[in-house]
């Protein structure tokens, strides 16, 4: 557990405003390029395959991790415990990019101060 703490502290503390940019220029021109080649119909076009991870945490909830298998870039949706977030994503081989905070309670954000380091 200490060493896939490490891990993700120096994840965090490697994301520089330029990875930030490049992944936001990414994403945008993804978007534009879904939307330029999506029928006229109302059904959402998939721009790319996401891998969806479910892992237990706490006692009674869970995790889930969003990894674009297309970048690389893996989004956290909440960080409710970061010892079970650690276990999960070192499972994976997976370094978190970016935490997705659905709401302010303890259960949603535990483990955001851990994350940033």
């Amino acid at each position: 557990s200490a060493h896939a703490r490490t891990l993700l502290r120096a994840a965090a503390s490697s994301s520089s405003s330029t990875s930030r940019a490049r992944t936001a220029r990414t994403a945008r021109a993804s978007t534009a390029s879904a939307s330029a080649s999506a029928p006229s119909t109302s059904s959402p076009r998939v721009a790319s395959a996401m891998e969806v991870h479910q892992f237990n945490a706490l006692d009674d909830n869970y995790g889930f991790a969003l990894r674009c298998v297309a970048s690389g870039v893996v989004a956290l949706v909440d960080a409710p415990d970061y010892d079970d977030i650690a276990r999960a994503l070192a499972a994976k081989g997976w370094t978190p990019s970016i935490v997705l905070c659905t709401h302010w309670h303890r259960d949603h954000v535990g483990a955001c101060a851990a994350l940033r380091g």
